[in-house]
């Protein structure tokens, strides 16, 4: 089968859509200071469909195609905008496929005309906006729905012929030569057992231009029921035909006998097969005289319909054709019946047998589980925490609450102190200032991926290093190459997905968060779970709050954020919120630390970091730029160890 065409078992992994999120947007024009939500509903995620098509006779096209994945909903937009539904697959499969669930074997689904469509697994449902929330109690919902998560299944496609006429027989009992005789078909044909390694179909043309379908599959011996020979691999192909043609050479010892054994196997491998109408045919009576003939027929059973052939000679094949249309024809045997599927039971796979199986057809390994932009994953490993070794001339600053943080623990600018985080053996992370900080880790600058910031929501891929214009967000997956941001009043944000080894990191101002730019670095590195992900959230040179003018408050309450958790307002010294200094006016102030985790959660990621530790602040200012002092900046980088 190695060399063969002939494909009828395939194992693939499919997924469907993941639905879009729901808009948190409030509705802003001119004129309309409390426009109310608007925020539209997230698009629905691809399905996967099976669709039969009659321009396939075998599986082989999916052998090379084993992953099948739908596209996921876009996410809901201002002013009602709905997301865009995720794109749809459909697998062509031919007509007689049946699908099982690889995993536990349980039948799931089967295929048997041309051009039906079966839902194989459906996309999630997009979230409901905000605006579907509004209440005369609730004006004005600052919360949204997420879409459903997406479906992902490993199945088992299994191709079952869809014939008229089965032939079943011993090996040598002359099937591939009756079928050659019968009809164009040219299977193999020679004087050994298992000539036959795959299935064969023939059109027999009958009077008046009408014709039947029949199936050649190779011989079963004795014992095939229990994986003896080719075992089960092809005995499925005659569990849809509608008629069985036995088939017993005439120089056997005991015609009756090996008829009694083809039919025991039958019965051990489905009992509901022996319900089909049975025909048998004594081949190469050529050998034999009409005495011996009507000798050998006494032996028969009465009720079994029997009829000696010689495809050699041709003699008793248009008795054959005579008596196998009369049988399909007839009131109990129906042809259109064996492609209803109520007519066919199909039952699930024993999974005592199925593992064998399963290595007998060659699928017996597992489907690595690719996402979409990637060629090669690699197996999930347990994550382990590992206490880290201070680099060349730093320290490592042990984790503690923003709360207890605050005072700030000096980075100087000459990388004399590195902070490193608990993470994976696989992936380091750190953040450190200019210099030997980043040169104690074994990194020089000029060959870190480190953009050229414009507090934007840029999102890019890299895999060499460099420094691009206009980006805040950086995503390799390529080991040893560092991504970094640099940041100073920023914050940044530096994630590891542990089942695909992807690495990112972002460069979190207020007017990137404002713009959601962790959210759509979490997008684009394509999560297959969002468990899978983790996030730090490092360290700024402010302290907890971020003094902020009352237009950037309102773009952060514009773009939905929860502003009872991530803002304040009150009087400021020192970047010291009370309601008691005199002279000083009403500020707002903005936690940057907590809007970035509010969105990695909204995401679905639960393991957040935070390093609130202020690397240059002190308890009499709150912003080193307010105060002129020249600091530098942070160098935040996290990279895959080569």
């Amino acid at each position: 089968m190695a060399e063969s065409n002939f494909v009828d078992y395939v194992k693939i992994c499919c997924r469907s859509g993941k639905g879009g999120r729901g808009s948190m947007h409030m509705h802003r024009a001119k004129y309309v200071p409390n426009g109310g939500p608007d925020g539209g509903d997230g698009g629905r995620g691809g399905h996967v469909y099976l669709r039969g098509n009659h321009n396939y006779w075998t599986l082989l096209h999916l052998r090379f195609e084993r992953h099948v994945f739908a596209g996921h909903g876009g996410n809901g937009g201002p002013n009602g905008s709905t997301g865009a539904d995720g794109e749809d697959r459909y697998i062509d499969v031919p007509c007689g496929t049946v699908v099982y669930d690889a995993e536990t074997g349980e039948y799931l689904c089967d295929v048997t005309d041309d051009g039906q469509v079966v839902m194989l697994l459906k996309g999630g449902r997009g979230g409901m906006g905000n605006k579907h929330f509004a209440t005369s109690t609730n004006q004005a919902p600052r919360y949204a729905q997420p879409g459903e998560p997406m479906e992902e299944r490993t199945v088992i496609l299994e191709l079952k012929l869809l014939a008229d006429v089965g032939l079943v027989g011993f090996p040598n009992a002359g099937k591939s030569t009756l079928l050659s005789s019968l009809s164009s078909a040219r299977p193999k044909i020679a004087g050994y057992p298992f000539t036959t390694m795959e299935p064969s179909l023939g059109i027999v043309s009958y009077r008046d231009g009408q014709s039947f379908v029949m199936a050649d599959i190779p011989g079963i011996i004795e014992g095939a029921s229990e994986g003896r020979g080719l075992g089960l691999r092809f005995l499925r192909h005659i569990e849809r035909n509608s008629l069985l043609l036995f088939m017993v050479p005439g120089d056997t010892d005991d015609i009756k006998h090996e008829y009694e054994v083809l039919l025991g196997e039958l019965r051990n491998f489905n009992p509901e097969m022996l319900d089909k109408q049975r025909v048998l045919a004594i081949t190469k009576s050529d050998l034999l005289d009409d005495e011996l003939q009507q000798m050998l027929s006494e032996d028969l059973p009465d009720d079994l319909p029997h009829v000696f052939i010689s495809a050699v000679t041709g003699s008793g094949l248009s008795e054959l054709k005579d008596l196998l249309w009369t049988a399909l024809n007839s009131e109990s045997n129906k042809i259109t019946a064996i492609t209803q599927q109520e007519s066919i039971v199909h039952r699930n796979k024993d999974l005592a047998a199925f593992h064998q199986e399963l290595l007998d057809e060659g699928e017996d390994e597992e489907i690595e589980i690719l996402d979409d932009d990637f060629i090669e994953d690699v197996e999930e490993e347990e994550e382990e925490n590992w206490t880290p070794t201070p680099p060349l001339g730093g320290i490592i600053m042990s984790e503690m609450p923003k709360s207890q943080s605050n005072k700030g623990l000096p980075l100087k600018g000459d990388g004399g102190s590195v902070v490193m985080y608990s993470t994976p053996s696989w992936v380091t992370a750190f953040t450190t200032g200019k210099g030997c900080g980043v040169e104690a880790l074994g990194l020089r600058l000029e060959d870190l991926a480190l953009p050229r910031q414009v507090h934007s929501d840029n999102v890019l891929w890299m895999r060499e290093a460099g420094r691009p214009e206009a980006t805040d967000a950086v995503i390799t997956d390529k080991p040893g190459l560092c991504v970094c941001v640099k940041t100073a009043d920023c914050i940044p944000v530096l994630l590891y997905d542990t089942r695909q080894r992807i690495v990112a990191a972002a460069h979190a101002g207020w007017r990137g968060t404002v713009s959601r730019i962790v959210q759509k670095t979490v997008e684009k590195m394509h999560p297959i779970n969002p468990q899978d992900l983790h996030a730090i959230i490092g360290p700024g040179i402010s302290l907890e709050w971020f003094e902020v003018g009352n237009e950037v408050y309102e773009a952060f309450r514009s773009a939905g954020f929860p502003m009872e958790r991530i803002a304040r307002k009150g009087l400021s010294k020192g970047g010291l919120l009370s309601s008691s200094f005199n002279g000083e006016s009403e500020r707002a102030f903005i936690d940057l630390w907590e809007a970035n985790k509010w969105l990695l959660e909204e995401m679905g990621v639960s393991d957040i970091y935070i390093e609130g530790t202020c690397t240059r602040a002190s308890e009499d200012f709150y912003s080193a730029r307010r105060e002129t002092i020249n600091t530098g900046r942070n160098y935040n980088g996290i990279f895959i160890k080569g």
